[in-house]
């Protein structure tokens, strides 16, 4: 439980502490701890209840639209346009880029032993490919990623 109560925290932590805010935190909180408890009752072990309702959690923009964006002096201002999770273009190339990356690697690891016969050494494309992740990652972000750090922070 304590770690949906910190996922909740996390999230909402970019978002002004308005009363709508806090509301609407305390509302999800009290139905992501409700779904956990059905699904422990069900017979999920606690991460898997854990994974399924954080999984089942709306996004960041969903949150956003409820409680609109926020203006300069932390109040709520419905479609300010302003961008809650501090995702330029960017952010969101990489976080494309991110989606399928894994699902290819691991297709091209699959292709390359059936197709090759190469299962004593293909295993070596996961370590390479979380290499080439790392270097895309900070070419593409500039650096080590301290400049998103600073935005968030």
């Amino acid at each position: 439980m304590d770690a949906i109560e910190t996922y909740i925290d996390n999230v909402f932590a970019a978002f002004a502490k308005t009363e709508r805010a806090l509301a609407l935190k305390r509302e999800m909180l009290a139905s992501m701890e409700e779904k956990y408890d059905d699904l422990r009752r069900e017979g999920k072990s606690e991460h898997e209840a854990v994974g399924a309702v954080i999984a089942n959690f709306g996004s960041i923009e969903e949150i956003a639209s409820e409680l609109g964006a926020l203006g300069a002096g932390g109040e709520a201002e419905p479609d300010a346009g302003v961008d809650l999770t501090g995702k330029g273009k960017a952010e969101k190339i990489v976080g494309i880029v991110t989606r399928v990356y894994w699902p290819a690697v691991t297709a091209a690891f699959l292709l390359w032993g059936f197709l090759g016969g190469g299962w004593a050494t293909n295993w070596l494309i996961f370590p390479v490919a979380a290499v080439l992740r790392v270097v895309f990652l900070r070419a593409f972000r500039g650096g080590t990623g301290a400049r998103l750090r600073k935005k968030s922070g």
